[in-house]
C-alpha cells in the first residue's frame, strides 16, 4: 500500500522556520495548510507552505499566463 498525499494537512501549533530567500527566522502560528502562501516579514518574499510538521517554506512559484493560453476561449 503506497503513501497518500493530503494537501489539506494542517498544523495549529506555533513553530519557527527559516525563510528560503533571506534566511531570516519566520515565526508561524495558527493553522497552516499545505499550499498556503505567506510573506516573509523580513524580506517580503512570498513563501509557500510545503510541509506543516515540521513546517517547511519554499519560494512561491508564480505562474505567468500567456495570451496563447487562452486561444480559442471567448472572453465574457
Amino acid at each position: 500500500m503506497g503513501a497518500s498525499f493530503d494537501s489539506r494537512a494542517e498544523s495549529s501549533s506555533t513553530h519557527a522556520t527559516v525563510c528560503s530567500q533571506c534566511t531570516a527566522i519566520v515565526r508561524l502560528s495558527g493553522r497552516l495548510m499545505i499550499g498556503e502562501v505567506l510573506d516573509c516579514s523580513a524580506c517580503g518574499a512570498p513563501l509557500e507552505v510545503a510541509r506543516v510538521d515540521p513546517p517547511r517554506l519554499v519560494p512561491f512559484a508564480r505562474i505567468e499566463e500567456e495570451p496563447e493560453d487562452f486561444a480559442g476561449f471567448e472572453l465574457l
